[in-house]
């Protein structure tokens, strides 16, 4: 329990308009709510996308944000896996209720009790900072978005999972996204093929992908249906985190030329955007193209917000996810806005979190 009254948040007060720093009360958790106080404040994509063109902003001003990293300060009547005192990383709901209180960027947040996870002690804040939102994207692009079974307790090698033998694409590798994504991919044991820029590839290779191409080179298409042919899989599933007009059709490209025995057995390959309402002309019939929503993980498929949650402090001491890179951003709050301003300008290879603690 805190015994601190006053709670700051980074507001946005309309469409296209700097943050601002306001009190707020501190939220009162519902029955299955914890409220964490946070130490770090990641930035994701998505945040400066909202901030800049109104998107998902039903109404102003509105706190922004989706990933928190801090400790539990109350929990809800109802919360039984955790209490008052845990070190926890996740997401505040905010993106799916757009209440105010479910907002990250603020010093202390309200999130459902399956959203968020314990870390173990080996784990900084910081370095949960990097997690949050991308792994409940990861489990539902696997196991809603594709049907696919959760990997078994003694899942742990990469030749185990439900997907063993399969081939994947992650188009933008070393993305927020990209980098746990291919974590995951090969502990469900699909053979991964990934593309970034030339810096990430050793770094992406010790993360488990098989291959990685440059996405810069023209001929970057070709070099992955080669590597896969030369693994002696095809790239049968394929997910774009990028999600721009450029980059899906160069992934649907590599999977309608990789994916050939799929089609003949009758089945279709798997290609998921991470960003909703893109129009693509002439999708190959033998290619089945959706959108994830993550944010469907929070009601939809809260189970799998549960499970998510329970095996995560696994995950994480085990080393079937590593943490990403990150840069720490000061200054606070106020530092949010700088950060929001970097990423929409391209930002870099690194996380950018923010620090408040």
């Amino acid at each position: 329990m805190t015994s601190q009254t006053i709670n700051h948040a980074a507001i946005l007060p309309g469409k296209d308009l700097d943050l601002i720093i306001q009190e707020r009360e501190i939220p009162t958790p519902g029955p299955t709510d914890v409220v964490v106080r946070n130490h770090y404040i990641p930035v994701n994509p998505l945040d400066w996308r909202r901030q800049a063109w109104g998107l998902y902003t039903p109404h102003f001003p509105l706190v922004l944000g989706q990933d928190v990293s801090g400790e539990v300060v109350k929990v809800g009547s109802q919360v039984t896996s955790m209490k008052p005192g845990d070190r926890v990383v996740g997401t505040a709901n905010g993106l799916s209720t757009f209440d105010n209180d479910r907002g990250a960027f603020q010093e202390y947040a309200l999130a459902l009790d399956s959203s968020v996870s314990r870390i173990p002690d080996k784990i900084t804040y910081a370095q949960g900072a990097t997690l949050g939102t991308n792994v409940g994207t990861a489990v539902m692009v696997f196991h809603d978005l594709w049907g696919l079974p959760r990997p078994s307790a003694d899942a742990a090698a990469a030749t185990s999972g439900p997907a063993t033998g399969a081939g994947i694409l992650i188009w933008g590798a070393a993305s927020s996204n990209g980098f746990l994504l291919v974590q995951y991919a090969r502990h469900l044991g699909f053979k991964v093929f990934a593309t970034a820029s030339e810096r990430s590839h050793a770094y992406l290779r010790s993360l488990g992908a098989a291959a990685v191409v440059d996405y810069h080179s023209p001929s970057a298409e070709k070099e992955l249906v080669a590597a896969a042919r030369a693994a002696g899989v095809e790239i049968s599933y394929a997910i774009d985190t990028v999600a721009t007009p450029d980059t899906l059709p160069r992934v649907l490209k590599v999977v309608g030329a990789s994916s050939g025995d799929t089609a003949k057995g009758g089945k279709k390959a798997r290609v998921c955007s991470m960003l909703p309402g893109q129009e693509v002309p002439d999708v190959d019939e033998g290619i089945d193209l959706a959108y994830v929503n993550g944010a469907e993980i929070w009601d939809r498929r809260r189970d799998l917000g549960y499970w998510k949650s329970s095996q995560l402090a696994t995950w994480l001491e085990e080393g079937v996810l590593v943490p990403g890179k990150y840069r720490v951003v000061e200054g606070g709050l106020s530092g949010l806005q700088a950060a929001l301003n970097e990423l929409k300008a391209g930002g870099g290879p690194e996380k950018l979190i923010v620090k408040l603690i």
